[in-house]
């Protein structure tokens, strides 16, 4: 929090106007934008239990999105809620 407080004080200061750009930001602080990839369907929760299809999409979704279920979720077409509740 530090760090984006100093950043964002930095940026403050070097921009001429009220709105700070990615211009006014170091550029060793700018985050690329990730590829994204297409939501996978998952079967309701009913045609689950015992689907080792299911079980590793969301594992390879998991994987992908390095453990975050939000982003797992998002990627599978579904809620983290929905995931926890599959998990």
């Amino acid at each position: 929090m530090r760090e984006l407080k100093n950043t964002l004080e930095q940026a403050l200061a070097l921009c001429p106007a009220d709105t700070i750009t990615p211009e006014h930001l170091p550029e060793e602080k700018l985050v690329v934008e990730r590829k994204r990839e297409a939501p996978v369907a998952l079967p309701s929760a009913e045609d689950m239990d015992g689907d080792e299809d299911t079980r590793r999409k969301i594992l390879n979704a998991l994987a992908k999105c390095a453990g975050n279920q939000t982003r797992a979720a998002k990627v599978l077409g579904t809620t983290r809620f929905a995931l926890m509740q599959k998990l």
